[in-house]
């Protein structure tokens, strides 16, 4: 029988606070959003607000707003919002959030702006594609950033 004070009692405890510190280790060795070598979608983001992302990735680095029309189709990622499915309405307002890991950038997009915006795309990328890191570290143009 285990009492307060025991000998058991304390090398579970002991066990089970040396596994916690083990887990938390492992998850901040081990981020998921820090170790893509490529590009790869983030669909956990679809059909969730903002706040979800925010829970998930902290702070954002880049908050951009624009609309489909202003997107130019020689620019990856943003470029591929053009052919969505259902498409994207022109004039429909887009919020554009990128957070940024050791590694690699998350960046999500949200229908309209405010609390009802839901994200509809997401991606994953290397820092070392160069090639897209100054197009989407500047806004569309005749853009404004959020506060």
């Amino acid at each position: 029988m285990l009492r307060i004070g025991s000998k058991p009692l304390l090398v579970v405890a002991v066990v089970a606070v040396g596994a916690l510190g083990i887990w938390a280790g492992w998850r901040a060795v081990f981020d998921p959003y820090d170790s893509a070598k490529g590009v790869r979608g983030v669909p956990e983001f679809d059909g969730r607000p903002l706040s979800f992302a925010l829970k998930r990735l902290g702070k954002p680095v880049r908050d951009f707003e624009f609309t489909i029309a202003q997107v130019d189709p020689c620019k990856m990622l943003r470029a591929d919002l053009m052919s969505m499915e259902p498409p994207v309405p022109e004039d429909q307002p887009i919020r554009e959030v990128t957070w940024e890991r050791r590694h690699t950038f998350i960046t999500v997009w949200y229908r309209g702006t405010g609390p009802q915006a839901l994200g509809f795309n997401g991606v994953q990328w290397s820092k070392r594609i160069d090639t897209w890191a100054e197009p989407m570290s500047t806004r569309p143009a005749a853009t404004r950033p959020l506060r």
